[in-house]
Protein backbone atom coordinates (compact mmCIF):
# COMPACT_ATOMS: atom_id res chain seq x y z
CA UNK A 1 0.00 0.00 0.00
CA UNK A 2 0.99 3.25 -0.82
CA UNK A 3 1.12 6.57 1.03
CA UNK A 4 -1.03 8.46 -1.73
CA UNK A 5 -3.82 11.06 -1.32
CA UNK A 6 -5.75 7.88 -2.76
CA UNK A 7 -5.11 5.77 0.12
CA UNK A 8 -6.07 8.63 2.40
CA UNK A 9 -9.08 9.53 0.98
CA UNK A 10 -10.24 5.70 1.31
CA UNK A 11 -9.51 5.83 5.10
CA UNK A 12 -11.41 8.64 6.23
CA UNK A 13 -14.55 7.73 3.52
CA UNK A 14 -14.85 4.15 5.42
CA UNK A 15 -14.45 5.04 8.75
CA UNK A 16 -15.32 7.58 11.70
CA UNK A 17 -12.96 9.35 14.19
CA UNK A 18 -12.97 6.98 16.60
CA UNK A 19 -12.20 4.07 14.26
CA UNK A 20 -8.54 5.64 13.58
CA UNK A 21 -5.93 4.51 15.31
CA UNK A 22 -4.38 7.72 15.86
CA UNK A 23 -7.48 8.97 16.91
CA UNK A 24 -6.96 11.60 19.90
CA UNK A 25 -10.23 13.04 22.09
CA UNK A 26 -8.00 14.20 25.07
CA UNK A 27 -5.72 16.87 23.80
CA UNK A 28 -3.97 18.07 27.27
CA UNK A 29 -0.71 16.18 25.64
CA UNK A 30 -0.63 18.38 22.57
CA UNK A 31 -1.31 21.55 25.06
CA UNK A 32 0.69 20.89 27.37
CA UNK A 33 3.35 21.91 24.77
CA UNK A 34 1.73 24.47 22.75
CA UNK A 35 1.46 26.26 26.33
CA UNK A 36 5.41 26.67 25.97
CA UNK A 37 4.71 28.81 23.24
CA UNK A 38 4.69 32.12 23.56
CA UNK A 39 1.27 32.86 21.29
CA UNK A 40 -0.45 35.84 20.59
CA UNK A 41 -4.06 36.21 19.73
CA UNK A 42 -4.14 35.33 15.62
CA UNK A 43 -0.77 33.71 15.63
CA UNK A 44 -0.41 31.57 12.21
CA UNK A 45 -0.14 28.06 13.23
CA UNK A 46 0.91 25.34 10.74
CA UNK A 47 -0.82 21.86 11.17
CA UNK A 48 0.70 19.57 9.68
CA UNK A 49 -1.36 16.16 8.04
CA UNK A 50 -4.14 17.59 10.10
CA UNK A 51 -6.18 14.71 8.74
CA UNK A 52 -9.97 15.58 11.31
CA UNK A 53 -8.28 16.22 14.29
CA UNK A 54 -10.04 17.80 16.80
CA UNK A 55 -7.11 20.42 17.57
CA UNK A 56 -7.96 21.75 14.46
CA UNK A 57 -11.77 23.07 16.04
CA UNK A 58 -10.10 23.77 19.49
CA UNK A 59 -7.33 26.11 18.02
CA UNK A 60 -9.98 27.56 15.43
CA UNK A 61 -12.37 28.75 18.82
CA UNK A 62 -8.59 30.27 20.59
CA UNK A 63 -8.61 32.93 17.66
CA UNK A 64 -5.73 31.33 15.73
CA UNK A 65 -5.33 31.69 12.29
CA UNK A 66 -4.14 28.37 10.82
CA UNK A 67 -2.78 27.02 8.24
CA UNK A 68 -3.82 23.35 7.57
CA UNK A 69 -2.49 21.07 5.54
CA UNK A 70 -3.21 17.41 4.50
CA UNK A 71 -2.68 14.90 1.53
CA UNK A 72 -6.47 13.92 1.68
CA UNK A 73 -8.90 16.43 0.78
CA UNK A 74 -11.53 14.45 2.04
CA UNK A 75 -9.86 14.72 5.16
CA UNK A 76 -9.67 18.61 4.86
CA UNK A 77 -13.47 18.79 3.50
CA UNK A 78 -15.10 17.13 6.93
CA UNK A 79 -12.85 19.28 9.10
CA UNK A 80 -13.97 22.51 7.30
CA UNK A 81 -17.74 21.24 8.11
CA UNK A 82 -16.71 21.47 11.50
CA UNK A 83 -16.05 25.18 11.64
CA UNK A 84 -17.87 28.52 11.67
CA UNK A 85 -16.06 30.00 9.21
CA UNK A 86 -13.61 27.45 7.79
CA UNK A 87 -12.92 30.34 4.67
CA UNK A 88 -10.46 32.48 7.84
CA UNK A 89 -8.03 29.76 7.33
CA UNK A 90 -5.78 28.43 4.63
CA UNK A 91 -6.54 24.61 3.28
CA UNK A 92 -3.27 22.91 1.87
CA UNK A 93 -4.13 19.69 -0.19
CA UNK A 94 -1.12 18.28 -0.67
CA UNK A 95 1.93 15.84 0.54
CA UNK A 96 3.55 17.51 3.17
CA UNK A 97 6.69 16.08 1.21
CA UNK A 98 6.09 18.69 -1.66
CA UNK A 99 7.58 21.76 -1.64
CA UNK A 100 5.32 24.40 0.55
CA UNK A 101 4.41 27.82 -0.68
CA UNK A 102 2.83 29.97 1.63
CA UNK A 103 2.58 33.73 1.48
CA UNK A 104 2.74 33.51 5.49
CA UNK A 105 5.31 32.13 8.16
CA UNK A 106 4.16 30.33 10.86
CA UNK A 107 4.70 31.01 14.81
CA UNK A 108 4.12 27.35 15.39
CA UNK A 109 4.26 24.32 13.47
CA UNK A 110 2.42 21.62 14.64
CA UNK A 111 2.65 17.63 13.69
CA UNK A 112 1.46 14.76 15.48
CA UNK A 113 1.82 11.39 13.65
CA UNK A 114 2.52 12.45 10.14
CA UNK A 115 6.45 12.51 9.63
CA UNK A 116 6.33 8.69 10.89
CA UNK A 117 5.01 7.94 7.43
CA UNK A 118 7.47 9.67 5.91
CA UNK A 119 10.06 6.41 5.00
CA UNK A 120 12.59 7.87 2.19
CA UNK A 121 15.14 9.94 3.22
CA UNK A 122 14.27 12.38 0.12
CA UNK A 123 10.68 12.60 1.76
CA UNK A 124 12.55 13.39 5.10
CA UNK A 125 14.77 15.91 3.59
CA UNK A 126 11.44 17.78 2.07
CA UNK A 127 9.61 17.67 5.27
CA UNK A 128 12.04 19.43 6.74
CA UNK A 129 13.02 21.75 4.16
CA UNK A 130 9.52 23.06 4.28
CA UNK A 131 9.85 23.20 8.38
CA UNK A 132 12.95 25.99 7.35
CA UNK A 133 10.29 27.60 4.54
CA UNK A 134 7.39 28.18 6.76
CA UNK A 135 8.74 28.38 10.63
CA UNK A 136 10.13 32.18 11.22
CA UNK A 137 13.11 32.93 12.85
CA UNK A 138 12.41 32.43 16.66
CA UNK A 139 9.06 30.22 15.40
CA UNK A 140 8.61 26.92 17.27
CA UNK A 141 8.03 23.11 15.77
CA UNK A 142 6.13 20.58 17.72
CA UNK A 143 6.55 17.11 17.10
CA UNK A 144 4.97 14.07 18.06
CA UNK A 145 5.64 10.69 16.17
CA UNK A 146 6.29 6.70 17.21
CA UNK A 147 9.27 6.21 19.25
CA UNK A 148 11.57 4.13 17.75
CA UNK A 149 10.45 1.35 19.89
CA UNK A 150 7.16 1.35 19.15
CA UNK A 151 4.56 0.63 16.29
CA UNK A 152 5.76 -0.60 12.86
CA UNK A 153 2.82 -0.05 10.71
CA UNK A 154 -0.11 2.28 11.38
CA UNK A 155 -3.19 2.40 8.15
CA UNK A 156 -1.47 -0.67 6.26
CA UNK A 157 1.73 1.64 6.04
CA UNK A 158 5.00 1.19 7.47
CA UNK A 159 6.45 3.86 9.65
CA UNK A 160 9.63 5.03 10.93
CA UNK A 161 9.90 5.65 14.68
CA UNK A 162 11.70 8.68 16.17
CA UNK A 163 13.79 9.17 19.37
CA UNK A 164 14.71 12.51 20.78
CA UNK A 165 18.06 12.65 19.16
CA UNK A 166 16.48 11.38 15.97
CA UNK A 167 14.89 14.48 16.03
CA UNK A 168 18.02 16.81 17.04
CA UNK A 169 19.67 15.30 14.48
CA UNK A 170 17.43 16.77 11.85
CA UNK A 171 16.75 20.16 14.05
CA UNK A 172 20.06 21.24 14.47
CA UNK A 173 19.55 24.62 13.18
CA UNK A 174 16.64 24.60 16.54
CA UNK A 175 16.73 24.59 19.99
CA UNK A 176 15.33 21.78 22.35
CA UNK A 177 12.82 23.20 24.83
CA UNK A 178 10.88 20.53 25.90
CA UNK A 179 10.52 16.22 25.14
CA UNK A 180 8.62 13.67 26.72
CA UNK A 181 7.74 10.37 26.02
CA UNK A 182 4.33 10.06 26.05
CA UNK A 183 1.92 6.33 25.97
CA UNK A 184 -1.02 7.12 23.78
CA UNK A 185 -3.57 4.59 24.23
CA UNK A 186 -5.56 4.25 20.67
CA UNK A 187 -9.10 3.77 20.45
CA UNK A 188 -9.03 -0.13 20.49
CA UNK A 189 -7.01 0.23 23.62
CA UNK A 190 -3.50 -0.42 21.90
CA UNK A 191 -0.39 1.36 23.93
CA UNK A 192 1.23 3.26 21.39
CA UNK A 193 4.47 5.01 23.14
CA UNK A 194 5.34 8.46 21.46
CA UNK A 195 8.01 11.14 21.96
CA UNK A 196 7.19 14.50 22.40
CA UNK A 197 9.44 17.41 21.50
CA UNK A 198 9.14 21.39 21.18
CA UNK A 199 11.84 22.94 19.82
CA UNK A 200 12.29 26.77 18.82
CA UNK A 201 14.42 27.86 15.38
CA UNK A 202 17.12 30.20 16.34
CA UNK A 203 17.97 31.38 12.83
Amino acid sequence: MENTAGHWDTVYKNKHDNELGWYEQDLNQTFKFIHNVPLLAESPIFIAGAGTSTLISSLDAQGYLLSVNDISEHALKISQSQLPVPDKHNWIRQSIAEPLELEQTCELWIDRAVLHFLISADAQHAYFENVRRIVKPGGYILLAQFSEDGAKTCAGLPVKGYSVADYQAKLADFKLIASERYVFINPFGQARPYNYVLFKRLK
